[in-house]
């Protein structure tokens, strides 16, 4: 059996809004509401129907003083795992951009 190709979806800052949920190419994010238009998320879960996450890539503005949330498989501001859905402990202050890469079913 060949092996699927994996699957990269990228958001932008710009790409949020302020209601605690956002989906773009089957990956949604749940977070408490705090100014996601300035790049503020409150503990958000990521979760996705394509397959299993393997890593996620958090960029933030340093220049702003941004930094990323902390739990299980984050070093930095990279999440490496495998699994289809997953919590983030704490914060992301001033997000511009996240990459998700995606290994499909």
């Amino acid at each position: 059996m060949t092996k699927k190709a994996p699957i990269t979806v990228t958001w932008l800052r710009s790409d949020l809004v302020d209601n605690g949920s956002f989906t773009k190419g089957d990956v949604t994010m749940t977070y408490e509401v705090m100014m996601p238009e300035s790049g503020i998320l409150n503990s958000p879960t990521f979760t996705t129907s394509l397959g299993k996450f393997t890593k996620i890539e958090v960029e933030v503005n340093d220049m702003l003083g941004g930094y990323c949330c902390s739990g299980t498989g984050w070093s930095g501001n990279t999440w490496t795992g495998n699994t289809n859905s997953l919590s983030c402990s704490g914060d992301i202050y001033q997000l511009t951009k996240i990459v998700f890469t995606i290994q499909p079913n």
